[in-house]
């Protein structure tokens, strides 16, 4: 969680470093704290750039790079591999919304945690979405599949795209804390 002032943050950057010119100070901040984590990752400041799809990456670093940010919690990733990560909130929104997202059988097979697993599998095709080649109209309800897991506080979930002839699968690691679901994604080897 960002407990951090945005002064103290850019503090940690070189000084000079500009800030895009975002309307809402919580966008900011999320730019300042992505760019310290990846200062702190990799040993040096390095301006994140976008692709046309959007996807993250670092000019001078070949790896992987995946970054999700929602209600001051930040989260980076940096990879060998292809790797998608996701943080998300445990909110009753998710729950709300299962049906558009989640088929009846995925899910826990413990479904006295409907709200967490609704959010943890939320999150698992978020960071599976990010590592698709192929994003071009993916539904996760269709494309994005996974079966029951038992409950756990972390693990590992298993995924399969079912939009491309390949229909690879995924190891979704995720870890549970007491508000928030972080997830990362990889493929299956």
């Amino acid at each position: 969680m960002v407990k951090e002032s945005l002064p103290e943050l850019l503090s940690l950057l070189p000084a000079g470093v500009q800030i895009p010119a975002y309307k809402a100070e919580s966008r900011r901040l999320e730019w300042v704290v992505v760019h310290v984590l990846v200062q702190v990752i990799t040993g040096k400041f390095q301006l994140v750039k976008h692709r046309d799809t959007g996807a993250p990456y670092l000019e001078d670093d070949p790896r992987y790079l995946s970054i999700s940010h929602t209600r001051n919690y930040v989260a980076v990733c940096l990879s060998d591999t292809p790797v998608g990560i996701d943080v998300e909130v445990i909110t009753p929104r998710a729950n709300k919304l299962r049906k558009r997202f989640m088929s009846p059988d995925e899910g826990f097979m413990d479904m006295a945690h409907s709200e967490v697993e609704a959010t943890l599998i939320w999150s698992a095709k978020e960071s599976l979405f990010k590592v698709l080649e192929e994003q071009d109209a993916v539904d996760f309800l269709q494309h994005l599949h996974t079966h029951p897991i038992p409950f756990a506080e972390e693990g590992v979930i298993f995924l399969q795209e079912k939009k491309t002839s390949h229909q690879k699968q995924y190891e979704v690691h995720y870890r549970i804390f007491s508000d928030f679901v972080l997830t990362w994604a990889v493929p299956k080897l």
